[in-house]
């Protein structure tokens, strides 16, 4: 039983409290005398309680209409209006408050153990992390589950070094999801110094959130604190490779890479699709009788089938290829040792790209920029922006093209892609496939490339060997 000191009450005041004498440390099975409780006159129930170890703790007592009493604590005594503690005047407003509630039938202690209760079992950053990864970025294309555990938890190599960028989980995985403050997400963004890297970690906190919100995974947290930050803004990239540029980076491939990577350079050049696509063709994929690569929905970026017709260009880079392996590109390990995924990855790129730049003698360019320059030269060919956007895979805008057109486009694309191959030939100094004149030909392209400086020369030759090929074809 806590000990009363005599004169207990008075008025309470800080010079008062701050002098009043500190027990003597009792024996270990009598703590409770190493305990003084003095009480306030000026606010009844108030009281002071000072421990022999020193420390002089704020306690409220109050009685409801039924006359059962209790106590609660309320903070530890500071003399000043700096630090942690309650301040005198403060403890006595406090006290009025929880006298008043619990008087007419409010457990304020109740409320407090309670909410103490389900704090413990509230979910923090760290939990909403982990769940986030299982339940939801476990269910996307391995390019983008990459990208956003790697902002959140860090690649393996950063979680075993410890070096690298910023990730989510250290820096504010320790604060319970219920007191994340924008403060809190805006100070860890703000220290990511790259724009990109910064608005990408933004995008991925900010989904989180509101996934854990829709989950109802914390009933008190109704909206995400990361939706009002202000993104850095961003400069569209636009690069791509001119002419003289993708002759040099062609004539160089062979020469600084092993076979497989020289083409899959090539064929990123040749079909306008994205990296990840090229990398995991598998050889079911391809139709050779029908001249079609069929890319599953599984595979592109846009959760839709792809149809890219096959080009003359595109059968001759793949002729005479291993097709032991289901991949077209299997990975170097195959035969015995598998990687995980079996097929090459954008690792096998990524190691020697620098080579292929500093051979070519280009400015830097990225794997995407492939796909950017296949468009440009496609549609400075003639090609409708429509289709080009066809031959990409890109999403049509407005309900028409989302919803009711379903037109494959496999004409359009297949000319677009022999118009480009073409090209293409031209610039790497192949001799384009007789058929492939004779259509290009027929399709009219003549009138479109009269004022093509790149092609007036080849082709007023090609237009020869249309006509001889067209003679020995009726002959």
């Amino acid at each position: 039983m806590v000990q009363e000191a005599k004169s207990q009450t008075f008025e309470f005041t800080v010079p008062k409290l701050k002098s009043l004498p500190i027990p003597e440390q009792p024996p270990k099975d009598q703590r409770h005398l190493g305990l003084v409780d003095y009480r306030d006159s000026k606010e009844r129930g108030l009281m002071l309680r000072v421990s022999y170890a020193g420390t002089k703790t704020f306690v409220v007592q109050a009685r409801n209409e039924d006359g059962k009493r209790k106590k609660k604590t309320l903070g530890i005594f500071n003399s000043s209006s700096t630090g942690d503690g309650l301040m005198l005047a403060d403890a006595r407003k406090a006290a009025q408050i929880f006298k008043g509630e619990y008087a007419y039938g409010r457990d304020v202690v109740s409320e407090i153990r309670n909410e103490k209760i389900e704090r413990q079992d509230a979910p923090t950053v760290a939990d909403i992390i982990d769940l986030y990864i299982a339940q939801h970025l476990s269910k996307l294309k391995p390019g983008s589950r990459y990208q956003a555990t790697c902002i959140l938890i860090g690649s393996k190599l950063r979680q075993r070094t410890g070096k690298g960028p910023l990730i989510v989980k250290e820096e504010l995985g320790d604060i319970l999801f219920r007191d994340l403050k924008r403060r809190d997400v805006a100070r860890f963004l703000d220290r990511i110094k790259k724009t990109y890297s910064a608005n990408r970690t933004h995008e991925i906190i900010n989904h989180m959130l509101k996934w854990a919100i829709r989950k109802s995974l914390d009933e008190e947290v109704d909206y995400s604190v990361a939706d009002l930050w202000e993104r850095h803004p961003e400069t569209v990239r636009d690069r791509w490779l001119t002419d003289a540029e993708i002759k040099k980076v062609w004539a160089v491939l062979d020469d600084v890479l092993v076979e497989d990577n020289a083409l899959i350079y090539r064929l990123l050049l040749a079909t306008g699709q994205r990296e990840i696509e090229v990398l995991t063709m598998k050889w079911a994929d391809l139709d050779f009788a029908k001249g079609e690569w069929i890319i599953p929905a599984l595979r592109t970026k846009s959760n839709r089938v792809q149809l890219v017709p096959m080009t003359n260009l595109f059968r001759r880079l793949l002729e005479g290829r291993d097709q032991t392996s289901e991949w077209v590109f299997p990975s170097p390990g195959y035969k015995g040792r598998y990687s995980k995924t079996g097929h090459r990855t954008r690792n096998a790129l990524t190691n020697f790209h620098g080579d292929v730049i500093t051979a070519a003698g280009v400015e830097h360019f990225r794997f995407h920029d492939l796909r950017r320059s296949a468009a440009t030269h496609m549609s400075e060919l003639g090609i409708d922006e429509l289709v080009v956007g066809k031959v990409l895979n890109h999403a049509s805008r407005g309900i028409t093209g989302l919803v009711y057109n379903h037109h494959a486009y496999r004409d359009e694309k297949r000319k677009a892609l022999s118009v480009w191959s073409y090209k293409l030939e031209w610039l790497t100094g192949q001799e384009p496939a007789p058929d492939d004149l004779s259509q290009l030909h027929a399709w009219g392209f003549a009138p479109l490339w009269k004022d093509r400086p790149w092609s007036l020369d080849q082709w007023a030759t090609d237009q020869g060997n249309v006509v001889a090929f067209d003679q020995g074809a009726a002959s």
